[in-house]
């Protein structure tokens, strides 16, 4: 019921586009957070919110993209899926989407890192589901594994901290 679209911060300059008109344009009503200026967009069934990687800061916040005219929330761990994407295409529609092996090691890595208990028990059953859905098929238990040793330490302990709390492992061949 809600999508979260990742946008790089190196978001071409020149590219102008206008998303609140667009959304508006789709029946979207746009709603700004008053204390942070977060944008979020809802519909019917939807709602829609854009988030980017916050680099090297320490910090997460919220990023304005001047050239789009919206906010996005800065996540850590967010460089995962940005590193890790696949382009797929919808009809006349062409989008990048994590990869579903680097999808499921960022959902292990942030159900342990969500304030709200909510979230995170649904991360943590993403992982879950995800990892489940990987057994017996090499290609991506291959990939999986691929991706889990190109990370820090800090990061593969992340990962181990999520399967402790989904009480799974990584699967092997």
């Amino acid at each position: 019921m809600d999508a979260d679209i990742l946008i790089p911060k190196q978001f071409p300059k020149d590219k102008k586009v206008r998303i609140v008109d667009i959304m508006e344009n789709n029946d979207f009503i746009t709603d700004i957070e008053y204390m942070s200026g977060l944008y979020k967009f809802t519909h019917i069934n939807l709602t829609v919110e854009f988030l980017t990687d916050p680099g090297s800061k320490p910090d997460e916040g919220i990023y304005t993209f001047k050239q789009l005219g919206i906010t996005a929330q800065e996540l850590r761990y967010m460089s995962i899926p940005l590193s890790y994407k696949m382009l797929v295409n919808y009809g006349d529609i062409s989008l990048f989407i994590p990869e579903p092996e680097a999808f499921t090691l960022h959902k292990l890595i942030v159900c342990c890192l969500r304030r709200n208990p909510e979230k995170a028990v649904k991360d943590a059953e993403t992982a879950k589901a995800m990892l489940l859905f990987f057994s017996g098929k090499s290609k991506h238990i291959e990939r999986l594994h691929e991706i889990y040793n190109s990370f820090p330490k800090g990061w593969k302990s992340k990962v181990n901290d999520g399967l402790a709390k989904t009480a799974l492992q990584l699967p092997v061949l």
